[in-house]
Formats: structure tokens, sequence, C-alpha cells
């Protein structure tokens, strides 16, 4: 659309103030402009700075590392500078780092010229029309000057025309009084016309200039300063299109190099480079021979798998656990396998079309996924292994069918392991009872104990084994009960091979003992302390191995018994602890009480104290709460099972008592 050109003389007539500021704004708009581009390039120029620093640091860094990068850390061949051009991401990435040095200097190129050019360009444009907007504001206001001068002698012959009309109209009123004559009405009227031609004259001459400044003077400085503005903005356009042409010949040569860049890392090939790795770091190598059986300096022996009777136990148990473990972990190694194919196919997928999934995403999956698998498979390959040994040295001789259920225990007092007949101790599961037939053993036993679990003919211990090792003496009869009577040495209390809240569960706060102490039978009853005992609460007393104390009330069933010390303190400590003396007067040792028996027709117990289950197969006691005592749960007379708050699971006998 073509635009018709008007000019400010003829369009906007009195408007010279108007148009003067219009071009003052536009003047200001040329100092914003040059400081605006001042702070810019100053900016480019802290950048360029900043740029080359940051360059000359990586530059420093790859130095240093060049040689590892390609031909690693100890290459197995001389390597000279063709071995690092051959080398596609270290030549690459030279290129990278040289176009950061080229942006810099080409910022530092932009900013001297956007100073040099656009900067002063726009100062000077700005001081010269500055100048000559004030110059023509001057000339107009001197022609404005002129004019009202014009306009003042108007206004000065009107006011000598008034002053003649009034003198002649008072001589006129003073004539008819006779006061003046008629020679001076005629003189004043002669006066009086003067005047008015004098006014006459004034008002053309005002009224030309009038015209003259409207429709000639003022349109010509109005259009002056219409000219003015237009060369304003023409100039200002041409230098800010200079400035647009510095930043893209900037831009061309930043794109030159990151054209290089792109160029150099296409051309970047992990394989090319991986290759130039393996061929500087070859070595000969040879796999490590493997391990066989180096006997003991000090006994012959040979490599020949023992099949004695205990050593066979142990190969006999010990594949039962490998059969066992294997079972469970072959499937789970198998689907961490398909798990990582999967993945595999899914990175292809999304590495072909990124738009498709995050690769990243999925190749962390992949490690994590393939670490999984190479744990599992390696416990696969280790327990076949392990099968394969045993089962070639057992010749299919694999022993029982009847293998414990072994749980971890904690043993808050010291339990007697049923293989090898010493105390176990420890708070954090030192060692294993069997859920079936109650027995408990070292960890180290576990796997030294026959299959057997529930034959009251079988052998246990390890004195017996040894015994029918070489012939002397019948294995000893052992049936469930009195195999939890001898690893409790003859307690009945579940706390001996529980864990640690089970043990505190069985120290009531309050549960003094009622049955007549040996003291009112006719003597104190003393007693040896067999291990160092402290106390841990007011209710307890510490007593040290060694020390004979005096028996106040003696153990009813709990597992604890209120000594009095030889400093005479009074409290409760372990009865498994006291080796009791025996008594002068005849009195006898009270033992333990064993778990009551289940009547018959007794369906509810209530708890004598708190207890929190310590596996899967057994549930919490309140203290005072009622349980519905469960069918057929007294296959173990140390432990009952029952119901309540929607479970089932077994408790401690000596924990509930029956409800009538």
């Amino acid at each position: 659309m073509a635009t018709t050109n008007q000019t400010y003389g003829a369009s906007l007539p009195d408007q010279f103030h108007l148009i003067s500021n219009h071009l003052l704004t536009h003047l200001s708009l040329i100092a914003d402009t040059r400081e605006m581009i001042r702070e810019r390039a100053a900016l480019e120029r802290e950048y360029a700075t900043k740029l080359r620093d940051i360059s000359f640091k990586a530059v420093g860094k790859r130095a240093k590392r060049a040689s590892a990068l390609v031909v690693g850390d100890e290459p197995s061949r001389a390597f000279n500078e063709s071995t690092f051009k051959n080398h596609t991401f270290d030549s690459a990435f030279q290129v990278f780092l040289a176009s950061l040095e080229n942006t810099a200097r080409d910022h530092i190129t932009l900013a001297d010229s956007l100073d040099s050019e656009v900067v002063a360009g726009l100062a000077l444009l700005e001081k010269r029309k500055d100048d000559l907007r004030k110059l023509e504001v001057k000339n107009y206001e001197k022609m404005l000057e002129e004019r009202d001068g014009i306009y003042d002698q108007r206004i000065k012959a009107k006011a000598k025309y008034d002053d003649a009309c009034n003198a002649v109209e008072n001589s006129r009123r003073k004539q008819e009084t006779g006061k003046h004559s008629a020679e001076k009405f005629d003189s004043l009227t002669d006066d009086m016309n003067t005047a008015k031609d004098a006014y006459l004259v004034s008002i053309a001459i005002s009224n030309r200039e009038k015209d003259k400044y409207f429709e000639e003077d003022l349109p010509v400085y109005e259009d002056l300063l219409q000219d003015l503005q237009t060369s304003l903005t023409t100039r200002l356009t041409s230098i800010l299109s200079g400035c647009t042409m510095l930043h893209l010949a900037h831009i061309q040569r930043i794109t030159t190099h990151q054209a290089s860049n792109k160029k150099a890392l296409e051309s970047v090939n992990p394989a090319n480079d991986q290759n130039l790795f393996i061929q500087y770091n070859q070595r000969p190598f040879t796999l490590p021979a493997d391990w066989s059986f180096e006997p003991c300096a000090a006994h012959y022996d040979t490599a020949e798998v023992s099949l004695d009777i205990q050593p066979k136990i142990y190969l006999q148990n010990r594949l039962a656990s490998s059969r066992s473990k294997i079972a469970n972990v072959k499937p789970e190694a198998e689907a961490k396998q398909r798990d990582v194919a999967s993945l595999q196919k899914v990175l292809v997928k999304y590495r072909e079309s990124p738009k498709t999934g995050d690769a990243e995403e999925v190749a962390r999956q992949i490690a994590e996924a393939s670490h999984q698998m190479a744990m599992l498979t390696t416990s696969v390959a280790t327990l076949e292994a392990e099968i394969a040994c045993i089962e070639a040295a057992l010749g299919g001789d694999e022993g029982g069918g009847k293998p414990h259920s072994w749980k971890s225990s904690s043993f808050s007092i010291p339990t007697t392991c049923a293989y090898c007949d010493t105390s176990i101790w420890g708070l954090s599961k030192q060692g294993k009872t069997c859920k079936a037939c109650g027995i408990s053993v070292h960890n180290k036993c576990e796997l030294k104990v026959p299959a057997t679990c529930g034959d009251p003919d079988a052998t246990i211990k390890k004195s017996e084994i040894v015994r029918s090792k070489s012939g002397a003496g019948t294995p000893a009869s052992r049936t469930r009960a009195s195999s939890n009577a001898s690893v409790a040495s003859g307690a009945s209390v579940p706390s001996l091979t529980t864990s640690v809240s089970r043990a505190s569960a069985s120290i009531p706060e309050a549960s003094p003992a009622t049955p007549t102490s040996p003291s009112s039978a006719g003597g104190a009853q003393q007693a040896k302390v067999a291990f160092t005992f402290q106390a841990t609460s007011p209710h307890e007393v510490s007593v040290s191995e060694g020390e004979t104390v005096t028996i106040v009330d003696p153990d009813d069933g709990t597992g604890w018994v209120e000594v009095r010390s030889s400093a005479g303190a009074t409290g409760l400590v372990p009865a498994s602890y006291l080796k009791v003396l025996a008594a002068s007067n005849g009195t006898k040792k009270r033992g333990p009480a064993p778990p009551p028996p289940i009547a018959r027709g007794s369906k509810k117990v209530k708890a004598l104290y708190d207890y929190q289950a310590q596996t899967e197969d057994e549930v919490d006691l309140e203290a005072g709460k009622t349980y519905e005592l469960a069918e057929g749960g007294d296959d173990d007379p140390g432990w009952w099972e029952i119901k309540g708050g929607g479970k089932r699971g077994l408790v401690p006998a000596n924990y509930v008592e029956l409800i009538k």
C-alpha cells in the first residue's frame, strides 16, 4: 500500500513546538540505543573473556589426559602424534576445543565493532541532529520575535488612536461649555485622523505578517524539523542495520565453527577408537591354572574326599541345602536373563527412533538388570559346581530324607548345642533352632547334624556319632521332648532358644514366686554361679562366676531364680546360670516347671506376659488378653498354637495359662 507523502507545514499548522518535542523524543531514543549497544559490547567482551578462560583450562586438561584417553595409562607399545590423529573422538574433541577459542575471539571482534561502529556512530548522530534541532528552534524563535514586534506596533497604533478619539470627544464637550475654541477642536480632530491612518496602516502590516507567518514562514520551519526527523530516522536505521550486519557476520562465523564441530563429531567412531586402544594394549595372556588340593605341611593327606561318618553327613546336608537353594535361584536367574534380552530389544528400538522412548533410562535398567543377572548366574554356577562335586563324591549315598527345618535364633541365656554339647550364647542370632523337633545348634554345627528330624532312634550328638563310628557304645535314644530338655539343660522356658525380645518377655516386672522357699523347709539353699550375669533391670541382681549365692525363691517355671548375693543384694538371675549345691539338711533342688499339659476340653488360654513373634509361624501375645486354642496345636510340649486377631501361630507354652 503506497503511502501519501504529507508535510508537517501543510498538515500541522501552528504545531512547531509539538513537532520539536516529537523530534526530541527521537533524539532520546538514539541515546537509549547507544547506551544499550555499549552495554551489549561490554557483555560480549566479558563473555569472551570467560569463554577463553574455560577454553584454556579445557585444552590444558586434555593435554594432560590425551595419552590415557587414546592408548590408556600403560600401553604395551610405543605411540606417536599420528596415533592421536587416528583416534576419532580425540580429533573431534580438539576441533571442539578450538571452536571455543575461536568463538571467544569472535565475540571480542563483535564487541570492538559495536563500540567503534555503532556506539560511536550513534553518539555522533545524536550530537549533530540535536545541534541542528537547537539551531532551527533558535531561528524560529527569532522569526516569532519579529512577528510579535509587528503585532505590538498594531496594538500601540490602536492605543494612540483610542487616545486621540477620547481627546476629540473631550474637546467637543468643552467647546459646548465655551471652554475650548473651534481651532482647538479642529486640531485634535486632525490628530485623531492621523492616528487612525497610522492604525489602519499597522493593521494592514500585521495582517500581511500574519499571512506570511502562517502561509510561508511557519510551514518552512516545520518542514525543516520534518526533514531533520527524516534524516535522523534514516541515519539511525542505517546504523542499526550495520549493527545487525555485524551480528549476522558474527553468527555466520559461529555457525562455521559449529559446522566444523558437527563434521568432526559425525566422524567419531567408537569401534575404531576401541580397536586403537586394543592395538596399543594387547599383551600375552594365559588363563590362570585351576586350583588343586594343597595338603597341610604338618600332616600327610591326599585329595580324596573323606567319606567317614561325620564328613559324609556334612556332605549330605550340604548337598540337600545346595539343591534347595538352586531350585529357588535358577528360575530367578532365567527370568532375569529374559528381562535383559527384552530390554535389549527395547533399547535398539529407542536408539533407532529416539522419539519413541528414553534410551538412556532403558540403558540404566539394562545395567541394573545385568548386574542382578550376573549375581544370580554366579550363584547358579557355584551351586551347580558344588552339587556336581558332592554327587560325584557320594556316589549315590545321599543319606536320609528327614532334614531339619532350621531357623536363626538368638540366645539370651547360654543354651547347650544338641550336637557338640557346648553352650550357644549371643544376641545376634548365633545359632539355629529346628522348627519341627525343637533342637538348637551352633551355626557351625548345622551341616554336621544328621538329616533325621523326629527320628527317636537317630544319633545326633557328636560324641555318639564318634562312638558309633568306633563301635563303642550304643546310640542314645532321643525323642523330641528329651531333645528339648537337653537343649534347655533341664529348663523348659522357651526364652532359652528364642530372640532377645522373647527372652525379655520371660522376665515380667511383677511376678513374685509363691511356692515355699527352701529356707522355710529347714535351711537356706546355696548355689554356685556358673556364668557372670550383669543386671539390666531393678528386679535383677549382678553376680560373678564362682560366687556362692543363697536361693531366696527357686525357679517357678519362668527360668529365673531369686537369690541373695554374697554382697547382700537380692534380685533375679537366670536359673541356667546357677549350679545348686547339695543341701546338708536333705533339701532337694527344685527343678523348673515343665510346660503344662493341655487338658481335654480346654478351648481358651490367657496370656501371662507380653511376647513378640520372632518368625513367620509365631504370633504376638498381649499380657492379660484371652486367645482361642487351635485344634492340634499341642504337638510340641514347649509351644502351643493359638488363634487371635485373625492370625494363627505358635507361642511359648509358659507364657499362657489355660482357662477352664
